[in-house]
């Protein structure tokens, strides 16, 4: 099921899927009752989300925790059944006392939103907090766009940058990006302390930090300019496989800058870069075979 919808849930792969997962499911395997009504949810039409919810509430019955959780959502947004905001609510605050961590991150995503239930982010963020401790990658996405925003939490882009940084080096190319645009924005504000900031980072081996410091000397900024030492950063960045990394290493070699200029290099690390590149996603499989789409999450945390 994750190699499926990874794949973009079509083809081949995604038939052989739903038929090993029926033949499970009908079983009585309440973990394949809860994929199988993934492979449907996802495909979103009305149609789909009434076999998604059938098998959900099938799970749920056989004491499913994920299940009622998913159940919850679907009455809250009438995917598949009549829209039921009271028994959707009941649903999620069971699931999440019995520690279902796509129902706090779900329930915390309503009380961010104000749909369904009036609006609460100190609620929210208590909620995504918890998932957070549990390894949800969706909660540490939610809870660092609160802190950053200060919405239900005392506001720092300090916290939120070391959230959104876990994402980053799981995967998670949004979160990647949020880095980097937090970065540069400290950076212009107060140039020498976050140069201070980043090197101390970079000495730890975190790779942003590589990259970002690399940045700061072919600029020169907060510090003296210097290609060499902006391809020193670049390289070990690039040896951890960041994608950016590798593009402005290419650059190097492509020009000389800090390096003995070398085309042969250049392409192999630009290769390399667009193999990472492909790496990096915007969908997610979160806990409990949930699955996320960040630009979702993005616009849904803006409002």
């Amino acid at each position: 099921m994750q190699y499926a919808m990874q794949n973009d849930g079509t083809g081949d792969c995604l038939k052989e899927a739903e038929e090993l997962l029926l033949h499970s499911a009908e079983q009585g395997n309440t973990e394949a009752m809860c994929l199988l009504g993934d492979i449907y949810y996802w495909m979103a039409d009305e149609e789909m989300y009434r076999e998604a919810f059938a098998w959900y509430q099938k799970a749920t019955h056989a004491g499913d925790t994920g299940a009622l959780a998913k159940t919850g959502w679907c009455y809250c947004k009438a995917h598949g059944t009549e829209k039921d905001i009271v028994r959707g609510i009941r649903c999620l605050e069971q699931a999440v006392t019995r520690g279902s961590v796509t129902a706090m991150v779900k329930l915390g995503v309503l009380y961010l939103t104000g749909c369904e239930v009036e609006k609460n982010p100190a609620n929210a963020v208590k909620l995504f907090d918890m998932a957070e401790k549990r390894g949800s990658k969706s909660a540490r996405w939610y809870l660092a766009g609160c802190i950053e925003r200060g919405e239900g939490v005392g506001q720092s882009v300090y916290k939120a940058l070391e959230l959104y940084r876990i994402n980053a080096v799981k995967g998670d190319h949004s979160s990647l990006r949020r880095v980097l645009d937090l970065e540069r924005e400290l950076r212009d504000k107060e140039t020498e302390w976050s140069f201070v900031r980043l090197k101390i980072l970079a000495k730890t081996g975190e790779p942003l930090s590589e990259f970002l410091l690399g940045e700061a000397f072919e600029k020169g900024l907060g510090t003296r300019k210097s290609y060499d030492e902006a391809a020193k950063w670049y390289r070990l960045a690039a040896d951890q496989n960041l994608a950016e990394a590798q593009y402005r290493l290419a650059y190097c070699y492509e020009n000389g800058y800090g390096v003995d200029k070398d085309e042969g290099t250049a392409s192999k690390l630009r290769q390399f870069a667009a193999n990472n590149e492909n790496g990096w996603t915007d969908y997610m499989l979160d806990e409990e075979g949930e699955c996320f789409y960040w630009g979702d999450i993005m616009k849904t945390s803006s409002e």
